[in-house]
């Protein structure tokens, strides 16, 4: 699998298929997200932005245990079912983070999925590994709609 990156950030050790293969150099969300004004102003002015996982924000909202926690409250399945752990730890959060991600870039998604970039992914993943026994396919955009909760952890909504 090869990815073009120009974030220096993106690795496909940690990515599972083509979908998942993309820089976010390439998203424009990416790109409008790392040069907006309130990023802007919590940035240093000779500091510029590479990748998107450098986001003031990234790190606070996508990686930490607690507000991933808390987070966790305001998602629901596709069943619209209350969102909750149903493995491990590492797959919950891991699940949220993805989700925090979408939400950071895209704002609401309702049921459209979007594919994250891989430095994103490689964040994600490296803070929250794949335990060798899970069942894991990652992001994947001919995957059928009809998901369940467990399967539902690998994307991003």
């Amino acid at each position: 699998m090869f990815c073009r990156c120009k974030c220096g950030s993106c690795s496909v050790l940690l990515l599972r298929n083509m979908s998942e293969c993309y820089c976010c150099s390439e998203l424009e969300g990416c790109l409008e997200l790392m040069k907006t004004d309130l990023v802007l102003l919590d940035i240093r002015a000779d500091v510029t932005l590479k990748c998107i996982t450098q986001h003031p924000r990234f790190n606070l909202v996508c990686l930490q245990n607690w507000s991933l926690r808390l987070a966790a409250g305001k998602f629901k399945t596709k069943l619209k079912q209350q969102y909750r752990q149903k493995g491990t730890e590492e797959s919950f959060l891991r699940s949220v983070s993805y989700r925090e991600f979408s939400r950071l870039l895209y704002g609401i998604l309702g049921n459209r999925r979007v594919p994250l970039p891989a430095c994103a992914y490689t964040a994600i993943r490296q803070q929250f590994p794949v335990s060798k026994d899970e069942r894991f396919t990652g992001f994947d955009l001919d995957k059928e709609e009809n998901l369940d909760l467990d399967e539902e952890e690998t994307l991003a909504m």
